[in-house]
């Protein structure tokens, strides 16, 4: 510890290079098994990014005030239980990372920090949020995946300038209203949460969407408002108990990471998947039970001549079309159970491609 801080009684006068950036500007500290910070780091007043992960801090000193140039710290995995009281003080803070800690609630006094860019406080056992988080107006990602959040305080929504939002894992019980403000935002993930009710058509107002994942979030229908999400290329709705999309859905032409897996679809509802051309990434296992079975597969998939991974299996297929051996830009298919009792020669053209290729009754 002591040879760690050594270097910052002399440093060198190279302020702008990147060296110096590297060396002189970061205090890297995880893993040390600290339970307290030494004085000696008050010492350190210039550095701008302070690195505590991984140790056995359950609280902060007050002389880390003396670090006035501070925008970035790291304090995952210690033992704290909440916030150090001298946090709200580091208003030069552009950076707080407090994931897998032991926190219940975020206290008021994160509404000071206003200078906060990104902000994390991913697995901890938070149930709810303070309302002074409406004060970050810099903020820009924010994640809370792994805790007990039930909703979103409703001034949030001045959050305006909000790029990057993860909320899965929590205790959402509807889609919150608010993001649909968030007019900048490019990704969102809410998986892992049960609504009450179905999607607003007001998400179709999230035009700079990149990255949605709605997984597993006991969606009924997907609105036909999403096809004005044009700018999608990431799109996770699979594990939920709706049969089919919009017809319109084929407008969502920039996809090209789609998983649809475990859902209960129809074939209309696949001829609008195998629209989308630019798809790179197919997840389409367990869409159709042995009942209903996949039989025959479209000719149309033929058109996804981009796709590079795909998984098929769990879907009652039994024969492959010929279509399928012109997806020869794949390099991973999984086909495992299905009903396909031979392999047809023509997969040679696929598996010369293929990195990893598994059929129905291979491990």
């Amino acid at each position: 510890m002591q040879e760690s801080l050594k270097k910052y009684e002399n440093r060198p006068s190279f302020e702008n290079t990147d060296a110096y950036a590297d060396e002189y500007l970061s205090l890297h500290l995880p893993s040390l098994g600290l339970n307290h910070l030494p004085l000696d780091l008050s010492l350190a007043t210039h550095i701008e990014r302070l690195m505590l992960q991984e140790n056995e801090l359950v609280d902060l000193p007050e002389f880390m005030t003396a670090l006035f140039n501070l925008t970035k710290l790291v304090l995952d995995r210690n033992k704290f239980t909440e916030i150090p009281a001298i946090v709200e003080q580091l208003t030069t803070l552009k950076l707080l990372d407090m994931n897998s800690l032991e926190l219940t609630e975020i206290s008021d006094s994160i509404g000071r920090l206003t200078a906060l860019i990104e902000l994390g406080f991913e697995q901890n056992k938070i149930t709810g949020l303070s309302a002074e988080l409406s004060k970050l107006t810099q903020l820009r990602t924010f994640s809370i995946i792994y805790n007990s959040v039930p909703c979103l305080p409703a001034g949030l929504t001045v959050l305006t300038n909000l790029e990057l939002l993860c909320l899965h894992s929590n205790r959402f019980s509807e889609f919150p209203a608010g993001i649909t403000s968030f007019s900048r935002l490019t990704k969102l993930t809410i998986s892992d949460n049960f609504f009450k009710k179905e999607l607003p058509n007001e998400i179709s107002r999230l035009t700079t969407l990149i990255e949605l994942h709605l997984d597993n979030t006991g969606l009924t229908t997907i609105p036909t408002e999403i096809s004005l999400m044009t700018q999608l290329t990431t799109l996770y709705i699979n594990a939920n108990p709706f049969s089919d999309l919009p017809c319109n859905f084929t407008n969502l032409q920039k996809l090209e990471d789609l998983d649809i897996s475990d859902l209960q679809f129809t074939y209309d509802g696949l001829e609008r998947v195998f629209h989308l051309q630019n798809l790179t990434s197919l997840l389409a296992s367990n869409i159709f039970s042995k009942q209903t079975k996949l039989h025959p597969v479209p000719a149309s998939i033929s058109r996804l001549t981009k796709l590079g991974k795909m998984t098929f299996g769990k879907n009652g297929i039994e024969v492959l079309p010929k279509e399928f051996f012109m997806l020869t830009s794949l390099h991973l298919l999984h086909l495992v159970e299905n009903e396909i009792r031979e392999i047809p020669p023509e997969i040679s053209m696929l598996t010369k491609y293929a990195e990893k290729t598994t059929f129905p009754f291979m491990a």
